[in-house]
């Protein structure tokens, strides 16, 4: 069952409502009881009626709705906000409306209105709790009683008491005189509990003791035994001590002498590595630059062998100086000179080129057999490195073993020394649940002690 939260109004606001032709009261919230003090016909009513038509869609009155609109004129609006708990509750009705005819609004929070107005009304009461029943409570007088003030004093007191509910106090009063006196029979029988359990702790306590004290005899009897296989293994212990630390000079010593090797191999593969082109490369653009050497120095020499045709101006068939010729070989000399400087400039780059690609192969063939030479020496570390490590390991294990024959001998003793631990160990869970119920009964009496005064105050208070 959902849990029923108080609801209270906030606000309440009407337009052409009965007889206010504009109502609104705000901060309901703030002012605590709120009394409608006015005149008759002053419009009292009509406020009461407002809530009432609000939250149930008709009045304890029984006013017809085609006359709950001011002067019968229509356009009749009229809200209420509530509050329940942390919810913030919008109930919105209007009557004869140009725009909204006879519709109902309902909000939590956000829209939770009904297909229908009759729908929206039955969401209300359900989600608030109220019908139409519970109007009767809704107000003491309304416009057809006798005003409050003009009623005798009796039938004032008597409508106050009804109305504040104060009859439930003597039903109070009659209901903590109960509860003391169970509460004091509660005390009574904690208080014998308490007793209860602090002598039964007394006598455990007292077996617990006695139980410690055989305990502490078998103990010194087992020692001596121990002591024997300890001193035992303190000395090997110290022998073991000295292995592992030869093994651990032994392996920093040639771990260090491997990281050297390591960072030189590094340091040789990282100025391989930065080298701005790879082995395979250069030798590609080595065969590249002597290919077109080659085929540069072919061309220079063709060039060459024609001019050298021409160089002679002596005809060789009259064997006499020819101008023609000289002509010749002066024009073939100006159309190839620009072509052989050209050649002979790129035959000499070419050769510079091949002389730096030869010094970087010799260099990456220099450092290629500094590696080889210092992984080499690696394995050879290494190896040396494990024979080592397989003498003292094999030292070491043996030792182990040793120490571990003396545990076991120890434990096997230990295990036979301690025939008490049982019945303590079940003693000291008694003792510790036994100690938890006191705990508890004490502070139960103790919640009770401070219960009883604050009871007495109350019956003192409604009596």
């Amino acid at each position: 069952m959902r849990k029923r939260l108080m609801i209270r109004i906030n606000r309440i606001y009407a337009e052409n409502f009965r007889s206010w032709r504009k109502l609104e009261i705000n901060n309901f919230n703030s002012k605590g009881l709120c009394l409608i003090v006015g005149n008759n016909g002053s419009g009292k009513s009509s406020i009461r009626h407002l809530v009432e038509y609000a939250l149930t869609d008709t009045t304890t009155d029984g006013i017809p709705l085609d006359e709950l609109t001011f002067n019968s004129e229509g356009d009749c609006k009229i809200v209420c906000e509530l509050q329940r708990g942390d919810d913030s509750v919008v109930i919105e009705k209007y009557r004869e409306h140009h725009k909204f005819k006879n519709s109902t609004f309902f909000y939590i929070n956000v829209d939770v209105s009904g297909s229908s107005r009759k729908e929206t009304q039955k969401i209300i009461e359900r989600e608030l709790g109220i019908d139409s029943n519970l109007l009767s409570v809704s107000s003491i007088f309304s416009q057809f009683s006798k005003s409050f003030s003009e009623s005798p004093d009796k039938d004032r007191k008597e409508i106050m008491y009804k109305f504040l509910d104060l009859g439930k106090y003597s039903k109070l009063e009659e209901e903590v005189k109960e509860d003391i006196k169970n509460i004091r029979n509660d005390l009574s029988g904690l208080e014998a509990e308490l007793h209860g359990i602090s002598l039964s702790l007394e006598d455990m306590e007292s077996s617990l003791s006695s139980l410690e004290e055989k305990e502490k005899r078998f103990i010194e009897e087992r020692d001596y035994k121990i002591k024997k296989l300890y001193l035992e293994k303190d000395s090997i212990l110290r022998e073991l001590e000295n292995l592992e630390q030869q093994s651990r000079n032994t392996y920093s010593n040639m771990s260090s002498m491997v990281d050297d090797i390591d960072s030189k191999i590094n340091k040789l593969e990282a100025e391989l590595s930065h080298l701005p082109e790879s082995e395979t490369d250069l030798m590609d653009r080595l065969e590249s630059l002597r290919s077109s050497s080659a085929k540069y120095s072919a061309e220079l020499s063709m060039i060459e062998s024609q001019l050298e045709m021409f160089k002679t101006n002596t005809c060789p068939i009259l064997k006499t100086e020819c101008d023609a010729l000289e002509a010749n070989y002066v024009r073939l000399q100006a159309e190839n000179s620009d072509r052989i400087n050209l050649l002979k400039e790129s035959i000499q780059q070419n050769d510079v080129e091949v002389d730096k690609i030869n010094l970087i192969l010799n260099k990456i063939s220099s450092i290629k057999d500094n590696i080889h030479k210092f992984q080499d020496e690696k394995a050879s570390l290494l190896l040396e490195k494990r024979d080592a490590d397989s003498r003292i390991s094999n030292s070491i294990n043996s030792l182990r073993r040793r120490i571990d024959a003396i545990d076991n001998e120890v434990d096997e003793l230990e295990s036979k020394s301690t025939p008490f631990l049982g019945l303590k160990r079940d003693l000291e869970n008694k003792i510790e649940t036994r100690k938890k119920d006191r705990e508890k009964v004490i502070s139960n009496i103790s919640s009770i002690k401070e219960i009883l005064p604050y009871l007495s105050f109350w019956r003192e208070g409604f009596g």
